[in-house]
């Protein structure tokens, strides 16, 4: 493996399309540098760390990241989106968010932490299954989603809106918050 990153770099306004990263030392795609960046069609897996990592107002779409090694399988900057990408079986979080990322269609399994864990960010139909820890772990709101068979709380939520959601068969609690939250027209089942 090494110690190298599979694409690193500094910038902004770049794109990185169609490719695969397997099996680097650290993060399969480091784009902590990478400003106003887009990732489309990326695979990255098997890395000794992240699969993608992205910085501030990045744009993350049709991707995976599968496998990774440590830390979470696709992490954003600030204000971030992420679209129709999935994670699975990475050892850290499913998808990991910073405040003011949008999440639309994404889907993350059998993580060994949260699925989707991010602070006052937004998720719209994304799917959370069988991970070891919560479906999501958050704050911000979450909209026509599932969260399901999570050993962990099904939806863990800080504060915000959970809406039109399904949670079922999750190993702690359906929908757990420590603040104020508005749920509305959710399906909760054991």
């Amino acid at each position: 493996m090494g110690v190298y990153q599979g694409l690193q770099g500094y910038g902004s306004n770049i794109v990185v399309c169609n490719g695969t990263i397997v099996s680097w030392g650290q993060n399969g795609l480091d784009g902590a540098e990478f400003y106003d960046t887009k990732i489309i069609n990326v695979n990255s897996s098997s890395n000794g760390s992240r699969g993608i990592k992205l910085a501030t107002g990045g744009i993350i779409q049709n991707c995976s990241a599968e496998g990774n090694l440590s830390g979470p399988g696709i992490s954003s900057g600030v204000n971030s989106m992420i679209g129709n990408s999935q994670a699975w079986e990475n050892a850290g979080d499913g998808f990991n968010l910073l405040k003011g990322s949008r999440v639309k269609r994404c889907k993350a399994f059998n993580n060994k932490k949260s699925g989707f864990s991010g602070l006052d960010s937004q998720f719209t139909e994304c799917q959370s299954r069988s991970n070891a820890q919560d479906g999501f772990n958050i704050s911000g709101q979450i909209m026509y989603a599932r969260s399901t068979d999570n050993l962990g709380h099904g939806i863990a939520i800080m504060s915000g809106i959970i809406r039109d959601t399904d949670v079922r068969n999750n190993g702690k609690h359906g929908i757990i918050s420590n603040g104020e939250v508005l749920i509305t027209d959710c399906t909760l089942a054991r």
